[in-house]
């Protein structure tokens, strides 16, 4: 029996996948999420929050997952974070280590123990981020050509070319804008925008040239129709829907697809959109439309990714560190500055709430199925392309 033993072959670990993606976001996720998050400032830009990832604690359950289990309770760990409270008169005003969330531990099983009962997170199939270029046929014939940016986290911005081969622009699926406005808002210039494409397929104003103000208001005027025009709420507005961190983020997969398309010999290394992207993916639309380049196959596998349990943690945790900055700004504005504490800013409520709606109501969060062992395995490593953030049954 020995010399059997030995010639068998070790089986590898059949949820490697869902430790892994666990285990990273232990170490890496919570931690970048609270990083970008800090510091926390003020309304009135006195008072900020700091948070230290490196005191980043996760404490030991109280019992095993078993015991977990069996008492009825949820298998969780307290995560706690150090936080200090500066003013920009007086300096540090507050450093304690204070409670964030109680965090679902996963078991040795590769299981999430809530509530004493066993659930699993499914992987999920989605859209991997990148920039796009597809082509279709119009209600006359015609083809169309069109090419979305895709991020990991923020608006979807499309390129397109009309009917009359004039290029727009649509954010997140609203009203068309006027290509040669929305790039003269982000900055580059004439002659930028011309050496892409040819002043015949944009719509150039007719009278006066346009100056990067003009262009501005106009951007602003067509997003918000029925809003007084401000150059200063449209500088907000497109810095707060593709240029902040906090908002946008092409995440590295995104990055890297992005450039691989657009700049063979490398391209910036930001997380966030630059006007270049854009600039190079209006030519790239170009050149598509008049016969060269391809176009992309968006249900092929490569361009489809897995997320996992780990990834869906850090949209969840990310929701719900959100609020709790919204809630410290208006404690920050009517606390008393002498009684002000670290304690008093903080609510983990919110953070409790959203990883909670992760395991309670999410669709990729079920009841293991227990039926026999090899039904337990395939639960696991099941991939689904529903669920929040991929296909829905209309556009299946």
């Amino acid at each position: 029996m020995d010399i059997v033993a030995k010639k068998l072959p070790k089986l590898p670990d059949l949820v490697e996948t869902q430790y892994e993606s666990f285990c990273s976001f232990l170490s890496i996720g919570f931690q970048s999420e609270l990083a970008s998050l800090s510091p926390i400032i003020s309304y009135n830009g006195r008072l900020s929050l700091h948070f230290s990832s490196e005191s980043f604690k996760v404490k030991i359950p109280f019992y095993h997952s078993r015991e977990m289990k069996r008492r009825d309770y949820t298998f969780s760990s307290q995560i706690c974070v150090k936080l200090a409270l500066r003013s920009k008169t007086a300096g540090l005003l507050s450093e304690d280590e204070v409670f964030i969330t109680n965090l679902p531990i996963m078991s040795d099983r590769g299981s999430f123990i809530i509530n004493s009962v066993e659930r699993v997170v499914i992987n999920q199939l989605v859209r991997s981020p990148g920039v796009y270029f597809k082509s279709e046929l119009s209600k006359f014939g015609k083809q169309i050509f069109s090419a979305s940016i895709i991020a990991r986290r923020g608006s979807w911005l499309r390129f397109e070319i009309d009917k009359n081969n004039l290029f727009w622009v649509r954010v997140d699926k609203t009203r068309k804008l006027n290509a040669y406005y929305f790039l003269r808002a982000l900055g580059l210039t004439d002659d930028d925008i011309f050496s892409k494409v040819p002043p015949t397929t944009l719509a150039l104003p007719e009278k006066k040239a346009c100056t990067e103000e003009i262009a501005l208001q106009q951007v602003y005027k067509e997003l918000y129709p029925n809003e007084p025009v401000s150059v200063l709420g449209s500088q907000n507005v497109l810095y707060s829907r593709f240029f902040d961190k906090k908002r946008y983020d092409l995440g590295e997969v995104g990055r890297y697809k992005l450039n691989r398309r657009l700049f063979p010999n490398g391209g910036p290394d930001s997380s966030v959109l630059t006007k270049v992207d854009c600039l190079e993916t209006l030519g790239a639309l170009y050149q598509l439309s008049v016969g060269e380049g391809s176009v992309d196959d968006i249900d092929n596998f490569s361009n489809r990714r897995i997320r996992s349990v780990g990834e869906h943690l850090r949209v969840q945790t990310r929701q719900g560190l959100m609020r709790l900055e919204k809630i410290a700004k208006e404690r920050m504005a009517v606390c008393d500055l002498p009684q002000i504490t670290v304690k008093r800013l903080i609510d983990p409520k919110p953070v409790n709430i959203a990883i909670r709606d992760l395991f309670i109501s999410n669709p990729l969060s079920q009841f293991m199925d227990q039926t026999n062992p090899l039904a337990e395995l395939t639960h696991k490593r099941r991939i689904t392309a529903l669920g929040p953030g991929g296909l829905n049954k209309e556009r299946v």
